[in-house]
């Protein structure tokens, strides 16, 4: 039974893997490379500006429906959809989303945006490696095969927006 619980962790963090090698890759945000450039564009501490300098071209692209390695995950694909998934939701209140279910299972109730608390919301920890830890552990979207990368000064007015409230 163990040996049969690792294989299907495996493969299911292969499976994963392979299909977000192409997420992140849609990039609106000019300082995608290197990620803290001095001449980055800055998002205003606001949803409107942070969705669509930051999120837009981003999140939805592998955190939509039928999306491969998120399957059962929040829909990110609209500025709508995205607000009403992420604030206050936690990874239990995606039961079917596998793959959140394995990587993230000491955070499942680690809110995704835990509006007024930006030290505590897991986007933040996903997108910020310097970030205080959230109690749990999670996979950087810095890293491959995300590659998400945003600027300092947008991930300071993300974490003001949420501190702020996370208003849409």
């Amino acid at each position: 039974m163990i040996l049969l619980q690792r294989t299907l962790k495996v493969g299911l963090s292969l499976l994963f893997a392979l299909g977000l090698s192409a997420c992140g890759s849609d990039s609106k945000e000019e300082d995608a490379a290197p990620c803290a450039s001095a001449n980055a564009v800055v998002a205003e501490a606001t949803f409107d500006s942070l969705w669509t300098n930051v999120f837009s071209g981003r999140c939805g692209t592998c955190h939509g429906v039928n999306a491969t390695g998120t399957l059962g995950g929040p829909d990110l694909r609209t500025q709508e959809a995205f607000h009403a998934n992420l604030v206050g939701k936690t990874v239990n209140d995606y039961p079917d989303w596998d793959q959140a279910q394995i990587t993230l299972g000491g955070c499942l109730t680690t809110p995704l945006i835990n509006a007024g608390k930006s030290s505590e919301s897991l986007v933040v920890a996903v997108l910020d490696a310097s970030a205080v830890s959230v109690g749990c552990t999670v996979k950087p979207h810095k890293d491959p095969p995300q590659s998400i990368c945003i600027s300092d000064g947008s991930l300071a007015n993300l974490k003001k927006w949420i501190d702020n409230g996370a208003p849409e």
